[in-house]
């Protein structure tokens, strides 16, 4: 609901502008509306005619349908609001669709092509999408050639009147025929009846073919539109067919068939062996010659056909025995009228043997001998070499313990001294205790921990892996990688190793235990919150073990950090929406673990009251109004006359000030509020601190008023700080009768009242001018009294001969003495006044002895000068009776006996006698004394 004051301030007025995201205002098109009010606005209401409204200052709008949307906005100030509406159109866009005149093609060519149901006005950009340059027309129907084969998909981009685009794409395929081919003969005898067959996969329609021309190679050809054709070729040779279709829209395939060969039958035959007796173990070879033969099946007896175009072949009998030997002669595939046969005989013996070690006892390995021999005339003997250094067997089937690791490859040789043949058969074989190794003391629940199979000497192998009370999977690795995900103490991981038939399955303990600590993150936290309430956590993240504790947390909003605490800084979001909130924790053994949770941000309302402020005299009423697009409710700090709390616009009449409360909530449930103030003035009553007073001369009194929020008038406005407030100083130097003059702030009520200032004369004192005297005087004070004193005080009180007394006798300590004195009036009125006393600096301030005895006693052995106020001895100077200068210093500190004279000169001693001295000395203020004198020297 919105309510407009129906008055605007000069300069706050509501305006705004709006542009299309996407540039053009087609559905759907997101808008942004561009705030341009005036003056300094406190809120914003929009309604965009849609069903849509927003509090945002600058808010961006999808209209999903054409139309004519009558959008208002309603901008609030302090005081007032103001609504402008204006007409935003959305318009639609044509369904276009796209036509060709041929979909596919067996070769590149035109096509042409129409846009169907586009509007009037329209313009069309075209994109083939065979890297020719785009078209841009005003016409929907174009033509293209392609000049390729490929598949290509063309577009279409319609753009009407009002800037609204369409698309639409149409696929070509241009794609060559492809040709099958098949022969019924590829080699035989003259003469042969071939069948040649075809097969045509073609993309475009009809699917047809206008001819098919053959050529058998041989210098003969046919042309036909069946898909067969019969050839007799009647000479010896090889061909190469090929047959070439063509179709109504002229494309050409040409394929050419695999070489054929034909021939006669050829009509000799020689063949042999090397040896028509030998061992198994032994590789024979035979020869076949045949004049016009190129070719020769062989047949060794029951182990297969071979097949050679060379005259000699060499093969090895799997079995023993008679074995009948067959060849027979070829020519390109043509087999001969004769063929040749004998036979050879296979003795000895064929080697063969496997083995299978105990599951009881790993390292020891059972062989089977399965070897092939004569068991009618044999003697076979057996030599095993077991591969390990140890004792070799002759046993038919030996048992063998081998050491327990190891690469072994067991050679076994069978001997039949019947015959003299033997043969020889070398394996190899593996004896290991593999052993599960894991570089960690523990895991941390979802990180990865490796497994090692060691000592398995490279054979190959079936790992099945069993970690943490789970299959992890089955490999042929020699490691697994695996990220627990549930934390306990794991005493069980193992592998089981399968080796294949011959070797006892091993299963692997890791034999120890492996635990998966870390870190149980948790925390909670509210599945959704308004925007003006701030986000807090409860933490509730524990360690698994109690030894490990949590020492580091990280707590993430989004893309922002929040901090390291234990939980969340309470963060007020700035905007609406959905945001991770992240905890990433680690321990004190370096897990680390992270949990996100959402956090829906719901919007706030906009609520706005007029006016904040208001004064009312007592029994007024005003008007209230709160703007917002959602509903209110009114409350009120005191309890009220009764008014309408769910308007937006309410009449109150408070007796004392109150203050009302408005509450707007959305339907997200989330509450703003907004508060006015109102001031009810009262009558009232002028309190002053006094009615009659007194001050001494020169002084001031502050004056405090009460009630002090009242305009106010001094009546006169003499010797005031000012005389328009409640709180005023006042400085009269005559007795003064004020009149106060008190009114509110709009003049509901106003009181008067007077004061009286009665003003004190003060006890004057004169002491006169600062005073000089010489050394060591004193001086007689006589200052001047008025008549009213009643009190004297004097100070320092150790340099007056009284204190109380009008004229003290003063004495002056050092060079300078300040001399206070304070009088009290008999209306307790204070007066001061100060004198200095300064010593002047004469000849008095050089004091020098008039005798003196340098005869090392420690008593007035030193004749120096001694003063007070003197800053510096410029030259002290000795002369004897006849004015001859026998001893001098210059420039040193006065009272300083080491520069003083004892009595020599030039280090003799002199006579008792009488001497004369001469002092120039500058005193503290400048002044330069000069004094002389005599001395008398004692002996």
């Amino acid at each position: 609901m919105f309510i407009v004051l129906s008055f605007c301030a000069i300069g706050q007025n509501a305006n705004f502008n709006y542009t299309a995201i996407g540039g053009t205002f087609c559905n759907p098109t997101a808008i942004k509306f561009i705030n341009q009010s005036t003056g300094s606005p406190v809120g914003y209401l929009w309604d965009f005619g849609n069903g849509i409204r927003s509090n945002s200052a600058n808010p961006i709008i999808t209209f999903d349908s054409a139309g004519i949307y009558q959008v208002k906005l309603t901008t609030v100030y302090s005081n007032t609001a103001s609504t402008i509406t204006k007409q935003v159109s959305v318009y639609s866009k044509s369904i276009i669709s796209l036509s060709a005149s041929r979909s596919q093609m067996c070769m590149p060519g035109d096509i042409s092509f129409q846009i169907n149901n586009a509007d009037s006005g329209s313009t069309f950009q075209w994109n083939f999408g065979d890297n020719s340059p785009t078209l841009n027309t005003s016409l929907p129907i174009v033509n293209h050639s392609f000049s390729d084969y490929g598949n290509f998909n063309t577009t279409v981009v319609c753009t009407n009147v009002h800037g609204c685009k369409s698309t639409d794409t149409k696929e070509l395929k241009i794609i060559a025929p492809i040709l099958y081919t098949s022969i019924l003969f590829n080699n035989g005898c003259i003469p042969v009846n071939n069948v040649f067959t075809s097969s045509v996969s073609i993309p475009s329609s009809p699917n047809v073919i206008a001819n098919y021309s053959w050529n058998f190679g041989d210098g003969n050809t046919l042309n036909t539109t069946d898909t067969f054709a019969n050839h007799t070729y009647a000479q010896v040779g090889a061909f190469e067919p090929s047959v070439t279709i063509s179709t109504p829209e002229g494309c050409l395939v040409t394929k050419i068939f695999d070489s054929i060969r034909f021939g006669t039958p050829p009509t000799t035959i020689n063949a042999y062996p090397s040896d028509s007796v030998f061992c198994a173990s032994f590789v024979p070879f035979f020869v076949a010659n045949s004049s016009d033969a190129n070719g020769y099946d062989w047949r060794f007896g029951n182990e297969g056909l071979f097949t050679t175009i060379d005259s000699v072949i060499t093969h090895q009998f799997k079995s023993l025995g008679l074995k009948l030997i067959t060849v027979k002669p070829k020519q390109n595939g043509c087999s001969g009228l004769v063929s040749q046969s004998f036979n050879v005989h296979v003795i000895g013996t064929i080697a063969r043997y496997n083995f299978k070690n105990t599951c009881a006892e790993k390292r020891r390995f059972s062989f089977l001998n399965t070897s092939l021999f004569n068991t009618l005339n044999s003697k076979i003997k057996y030599d095993w070499d077991f591969g390990d250094n140890t004792t070799p067997s002759n046993l038919q089937n030996p048992v063998h313990v081998y050491p327990p690791t190891g690469l072994y490859f067991p050679n076994f040789i069978i001997y039949d001294s019947t015959t003299n043949c033997s043969d020889t058969l070398k394996t190899k074989l593996v004896t290991t205790k593999p052993t599960l190794l894991n570089a960690d003391s523990f895991v941390c629940k979802n990180s990865n921990t490796t497994f090692f199979v060691e000592n398995i000497y490279g054979m190959p192998a079936q790992y099945k892996w069993i970690l943490f009370d789970t299959l992890a999977g089955v490999s042929v690795d020699t490691f697994k990688t695996f990220n627990p995900n549930n934390f306990g103490y794991f005493n069980n991981n193992h592998v089981i190793v399968n080796r294949g038939a011959s070797y006892c399955k091993d299963t692997v303990f890791l034999g120890r235990m492996l635990p998966v600590i870390g870190l149980r993150i948790e925390y909670t936290i509210p599945l959704e919150l308004c925007l003006n309430v701030a986000l807090t956590s409860n933490n509730q993240t524990s360690s698994f073990r109690t030894e490990e504790q949590v020492n580091m947390y990280q707590w993430s909003i989004g893309s922002e950090f929040n901090n390291t605490g234990y939980n969340l800084v309470p963060y007020l979001f700035s905007n609406a929406g959905v945001y991770d909130v992240k905890l990433k924790a680690t321990d004190t053994k370096g897990c680390m673990d992270s949990l996100i949770k959402p956090v829906n941000v719901k919007p706030l309302p906009f609520a706005w009251t007029i006016p904040k402020y208001d004064t009312l005299c007592l029994g007024q009423t005003t008007q209230l109004i709160a703007h917002t697009s959602d509903n209110v409710l009114w409350s009120s700090s005191i309890p009220v006359n009764s008014f309408c709390n769910t308007c937006d616009s309410t009449i109150v009449s408070p007796i004392h000030n109150t203050t009302y409360f408005v509450a707007s909530t959305n339907g997200f449930g989330c509450t703003v509020k907004d508060s006015v103030i109102i001031k009810v003035l009262e009558p009232f009553t002028i309190l002053t601190p006094f009615m009659d007073t007194g001050i001494c001369l020169n002084n001031r009194i502050e004056i405090q008023l009460e009630p002090r929020d009242k305009k106010v008038q001094w009546i006169p406005n003499n010797f005031l700080t000012t005389d328009r407030s409640s709180n005023t100083i006042s400085s009269p130097n005559t007795t003064t009768r004020y009149i106060i003059s008190m009114t509110d702030s709009v003049g509901c009520f106003n009181n008067q009242k007077e004061i009286l200032i009665r003003v004190n004369p003060l006890p004057i004192v004169e002491l006169g001018a600062d005073k000089y005297i010489s050394l060591n005087t004193t001086l007689q004070l006589t200052p001047i009294f008025s008549n009213n004193i009643r009190d004297i005080i004097w100070q320092p009180a150790n340099l007056l001969s009284c204190a109380n007394c009008p004229n003290p006798i003063a004495t002056v300590e050092g060079e300078k003495s300040t001399f206070y004195i304070k009088t009290i009036s008999d209306s307790s009125c204070i007066f001061r006044d100060t004198l200095n006393i300064f010593i002047l600096c004469d000849q008095a301030n050089l004091m020098m002895p008039t005798a003196f005895t340098p005869n090392n006693d420690g008593l007035n052995d030193v004749f120096y000068p001694l003063s007070k106020g003197i800053r510096i001895i410029n030259k002290f100077s000795i002369y004897n009776r006849y004015h001859k200068l026998i001893f001098e210093r210059k420039n040193f500190e006065p009272n300083y006996r080491q520069m003083g004279w004892g009595g020599k000169s030039n280090q003799q001693l002199l006579d008792a006698d009488t001497y004369i001295y001469a002092i120039e000395a500058t005193c503290n203020y400048g002044k330069l004394v000069t004094k002389t004198g005599m001395v008398i020297l004692i002996r």
